[in-house]
């Protein structure tokens, strides 16, 4: 990959942000290897910069796609085993948990751009959600492969533990989470009936 990006000469970034979007609208690309990349070869800001681009890029695309085919694009580019995991997100919680939910590292998140193409949030709302939402995870990726081209390993050993720690207690505590996000929507649900 690295290799290809290289090939684009001058057009590097072009291609990694069109190689970001493309890894949303195709979900079989793990994402988390391009942010690596990115903060490679960009530094920390460039690289989340960049990358942001390109996943919110992709992102709009899967959701209007969505929005437009419905549920038979979804059968066609989510497995059931997905899709029944976010189809139950998303018809019992709301837009602060849906928010949540692009805050954890290695959660689907390019799926659930599709899944939420069939919800009742506007294509703004969804911006605004999936582009801040990606940020820590993106983030802590791209300082990874930053760490990576500046040998520093501890570092790398330190940001997977930490990495990991988040992934395993969101795990563990799944239920709780969801608790807290049903709480989070009847929240927000009474704000929105009292205006």
């Amino acid at each position: 990959m690295l290799l290809f990006i290289d090939s684009l000469g001058v057009w590097d970034e072009v291609g990694f942000v069109l190689l970001q979007a493309v890894q949303v609208v195709i979900p079989l690309i793990p994402g988390v290897v391009l942010n690596v990349v990115g903060g490679y070869l960009y530094g920390i800001v460039g690289g989340v910069i960049y990358s942001c681009i390109g996943t919110s890029i992709g992102a709009s695309i899967a959701f209007r796609l969505s929005r437009r085919y419905g549920k038979p694009l979804i059968d066609i580019v989510v497995n059931d085993n997905i899709k029944r995991r976010l189809d139950h997100i998303l018809h019992q919680k709301g837009a602060s948990t849906i928010f949540l939910l692009f805050l954890i590292p290695g959660f689907p998140k390019d799926y659930l751009c599709y899944i939420l193409g069939l919800s009742r949030l506007t294509f703004m709302q969804f911006f605004a959600i999936e582009s801040i939402g990606r940020l820590f995870g993106t983030f802590l990726e791209t300082l990874g492969g930053y760490y990576i081209r500046q040998a520093q390993y501890q570092k790398i050993i330190m940001l997977v533990g930490v990495g990991l720690f988040i992934i395993l207690n969101a795990i563990f505590f799944r239920n709780k989470l969801e608790k807290i996000f049903g709480i989070l929507h009847m929240a927000e649900s009474e704000r929105k009936n009292e205006k």
